[in-house]
């Protein structure tokens, strides 16, 4: 098919389907409030995706838990894998972003017929310096996906649907990102997690932390812990901080 079809294709799905759901905001207010407060809450996005990486780290595939090192080891070294995969697919985007035409987010796009909440009118400043294509959140949470599925598809696919359904669709519902951005943030983030995991796997990057996660357990957990807490708020400090070099 040629890519003028495919790029016209997806403008049609992405502007009807963001109408369709900027005319479903206001009919429940409570939905809409509830959208509203996971769309905005770091527990209910990285939090839980957080937890679930802390357990799958920590899970012992083994009958009788009596455990595999060398499978604990290879499924940390996979986890490790996707974080710095996902940390480098965040850089890939944000340069994609800036590369690109610029593309404005659909509650602020004044040729959608898009009703879009006052409380997320008090974002419009910000994010009218922020392109949407692609979605960071897809190219983070996606990358995450794809490790916890390399290691059991019954994780993934957990780790999948809580992705799609409470952070996901929020975006989609509350005109923060087109479907498109989504999906191409989503093959973006799957894309480096699939590569890094090839590609790092078996570097002294990986395999250096992680034996440290068995011989220096006092140290390597609390800076593991501060590793994750970022994961878990999308790096907004580590976002702070680069911003206020680059206008220093």
């Amino acid at each position: 098919m040629p890519f003028p079809i495919i790029m016209d294709a997806a403008a049609y799905i992405d502007r009807t389907l963001t109408e369709y759901l900027g005319q479903m905001m206001g009919a429940w207010p409570f939905f809409d409030a509830l959208i509203l407060t996971l769309s905005s809450s770091h527990l209910a996005k990285g939090g839980v995706l957080a937890a679930l990486l802390c357990f799958t780290w920590l899970w012992q595939p083994s009958a009788a838990g009596r455990g595999d090192d060398g499978q604990q080891r290879r499924n940390r070294a996979i986890i490790l894998c996707s974080l710095l995969s996902a940390a480098i697919g965040e850089v890939f985007a944000r340069l994609l972003s800036n590369s690109l035409p610029f593309r404005l987010r659909p509650f602020l796009n004044p040729d959608l017929a898009f009703q879009a909440p006052e409380s997320l009118m008090v974002l419009a400043p910000e994010m009218l310096a922020e392109s949407s294509f692609p979605s960071d959140h897809a190219v983070l949470f996606f990358a995450l996906v794809a490790g916890l599925w390399l290691i059991s598809w019954r994780i993934g696919a957990v780790a999948l649907l809580y992705t799609l359904v409470f952070i996901m669709f929020p975006r989609l519902y509350l005109g923060l990102h087109y479907l498109s951005d989504l999906a191409v943030g989503a093959a973006i983030g799957v894309g480096f997690t699939l590569v890094g995991t090839w590609l790092l796997g078996r570097t002294a990057l990986v395999r250096i932390p992680i034996g440290w996660s068995f011989t220096a357990v006092p140290l390597f957990y609390p800076a593991f812990f501060l590793f994750m807490f970022q994961v878990a708020t999308m790096l907004e400090d580590v976002r702070a901080f680069l911003h206020l070099l680059r206008t220093a």
